[in-house]
């Protein structure tokens, strides 16, 4: 008999056969950092008690990466994407939050990053602009964020895809704020075509043979 209040439940896999530890308390007793539910009615720590339970992925701090939570969830599983930008994972819900930006769900670990808005750094700036608070816009994870070279050099970012098909201009789509640098610094014409170069200057030659190259120079991108 319990002298606890609450019963508890952990599973673990060994030769894929699932065992389980079940005991009195609020928590395993024999096995650690292994997933367990509690309840709190007679004899109701039983395997099928794992069916029922809802468990989520949890990111409590802004560096720690998500894991598995080890302990069950009465409520919904969330993802939330801050003003800052930092990602929230844990069991709760979205209440008072925007919908772009919060995502509550209630099957086992659905709260995954791609089910709220991810952030594209917004505006023009020159390439060495490396601050932690630029502007921002909020576009779907799957879609696209810009960054486009532009007159002297700058860096015009934004959401969604270039603009006016700019021949000088890239997307990224792969993760939050990936426009936020680049590995270019500036685009070159050449004989194969427009390039993307790490050099701030590009170059004009004459050909022995009078073959000349396309002009190009440092900031003028006309057609």
């Amino acid at each position: 008999m319990c002298e606890d209040l609450s019963c508890n439940l952990s599973s673990f896999n060994i030769h894929i056969n699932l065992l389980v530890e079940q005991g009195c308390g609020d928590s395993p007793k024999e096995v650690k950092d292994i997933q367990f539910a509690v309840c709190e009615k007679s004899l109701c720590n039983t395997k099928e008690l794992f069916e029922k339970t809802l468990f989520c992925f949890i990111k409590q701090t802004e560096k720690e990466k998500y894991k598995k939570a080890i302990k069950q969830c009465d409520k919904e599983c969330f993802v939330f994407r801050d003003v800052n930008g930092h990602l929230w994972k844990g069991c709760g819900d979205c209440k008072g939050k925007d919908s772009k930006d919060c995502y509550a769900c209630k099957t086992d670990y659905c709260n995954e990053e791609k089910h709220v808005y991810k952030q594209c750094v917004d505006g023009i700036y020159e390439y060495s602009y490396h601050r932690n608070s630029p502007k921002t816009c909020k576009n779907k994870y799957e879609e696209d964020c810009f960054a486009e070279i532009i007159e002297n050099n700058k860096v015009k970012k934004g959401c969604g895809k270039c603009p006016n098909n700019s021949s000088t201009c890239v997307t990224c789509n792969k993760r939050h704020r990936c426009n936020r640098e680049i590995e270019f610094r500036t685009f070159c014409r050449t004989k194969n075509g427009n390039e993307k170069c790490k050099e701030d200057w590009c170059y004009i030659a004459q050909l022995d043979e009078g073959e000349k190259e396309v002009h190009s120079d440092r900031s003028n991108f006309d057609s």
